[in-house]
């Protein structure tokens, strides 16, 4: 069965399968949380580059919408602007975990040598604005969510669900 946003907007299987065609990888917008106040967390992947009905994203974020007990305009939230990739935070952690865990092929006199510049090192690997960025992120999503009792949209090809939830 579909699922139906108050009266005037429905959705049906028939409708997704249509729409997840224009969308990459096939995803339509998923919901993964809801607040008590009826806001919503969902994940949504852009729109297949060679698509021709951007009006699939216009539909899918008017149900959305319709779906909120308020009927308020959900937030779409780009997370290929706000947060690195998942890339980026691999090759990120990866320099931070050879800094703070020294490996085999460093001597414990190597270690204690790089200590003058430790905190110039650290800074180079990004780690610390990468997790900024996704904390900062995280905190304005929960406050639009908890706060300002709108539902959020979370767009983009690498979405980092789990730093959120």
């Amino acid at each position: 069965m579909g699922c139906k946003a108050k009266d005037k907007d429905s959705l049906h299987d028939g409708d997704l399968h249509h729409a997840a065609t224009h969308f990459e990888g096939g995803r339509v917008p998923f919901w993964c949380w809801s607040h008590p106040n009826g806001s919503m967390l969902i994940r949504m992947s852009p729109l297949r580059l060679d698509t021709p009905h951007l009006d699939q994203e216009i539909r899918m974020l008017k149900i959305i919408q319709a779906s909120h007990p308020y009927e308020k305009n959900p937030l779409t939230l780009d997370l290929n602007a706000t947060c690195p990739s998942i890339k980026d935070i691999q090759s990120s952690f990866q320099k931070i975990r050879e800094l703070c865990v020294p490996g085999a092929k460093k001597t414990l006199k190597e270690f204690w040598n790089s200590d003058p510049r430790w905190l110039s090192s650290v800074e180079a690997t990004k780690w610390l604005q990468y997790v900024r960025a996704c904390l900062s992120t995280a905190a304005y999503v929960a406050t639009t969510i908890a706060h300002e009792q709108k539902s959020v949209v979370l767009k983009g090809n690498q979405i980092i669900i789990l730093i959120f939830i």
